[in-house]
């Protein structure tokens, strides 16, 4: 009798983008998401979505990247998109004092109304704009200590640090063994821990055609 091969099973892990207009948070899903990203781009209306699969041992990751819009007058529909996020990245532009504040409201938001088991992160974008920082390397630490927070500082501009972000951001989301006791189920396999490494990993809309989208 022939054997059928086993379709690894896919566990799905949504991370939601947050933080001020113009901080740089489509510029950060797009170098994630395609590997490159557009100097000339509108601000994002409603929420744009699209992912990646991560092939482990036992089963497939596909981390799901949601880029919310920062206009004041869509705030009020972000709750819908940070609703079952296992990870929110928090963003604000180190040249521009404003922004950290808008963060801060972001982070008391969703400590008060998101996943009570969300991984909160938070990154200071624009480092190539040295010349016009106004918020130090260590004020964003300390403000990302005192809530407890993962912290990096990137540039979307020049790709720095943006792959080494995701990577400590999906070795932080849970396996799916974890994720089989968080809901009662004997999970199967030993999923493989550890960093995993985003790097040459493709996009299914490489493959299969693109399949971002973008909802009003």
């Amino acid at each position: 009798m022939e054997t059928r091969m086993r379709k690894k099973p896919t566990i799905k892990h949504k991370i939601v983008l947050l933080g001020d207009i113009a901080v740089g948070k489509t510029s950060i899903f797009q170098r994630f998401i395609e590997k490159d990203m557009s100097k000339d781009h509108n601000p994002t209306i409603g929420c744009c979505y699209n992912f990646i699969n991560i092939e482990e041992k036992d089963y497939t990751k596909r981390i799901e990247l949601w880029d919310t819009a920062g206009q004041e007058r869509f705030h009020s529909l972000a709750a819908l998109y940070y609703k079952n996020a296992q990870a929110a990245l928090v963003v604000y532009d180190v040249t521009n004092k404003n922004s950290l504040t808008q963060a801060q409201r972001w982070i008391d938001e969703l400590n008060e109304k998101a996943n009570p088991n969300i991984l909160i992160v938070l990154a200071g974008n624009k480092v190539d704009l040295e010349d016009e920082r106004v918020i130090t390397k260590e004020q964003g630490s300390s403000f990302a200590e005192q809530y407890g927070l993962m912290f990096k500082e990137v540039s979307a501009f020049k790709s720095i640090n943006i792959k080494e972000l995701f990577d400590q951001i999906v070795e932080k989301l849970p396996t799916k063994e974890a994720l089989d006791k968080l809901r009662g189920i004997d999970g199967e396999g030993d999923p493989t821990n550890g960093t995993t490494n985003l790097r040459d990993r493709k996009t299914e809309d490489e493959e299969e055609g693109c399949v971002g989208s973008c909802i009003i």
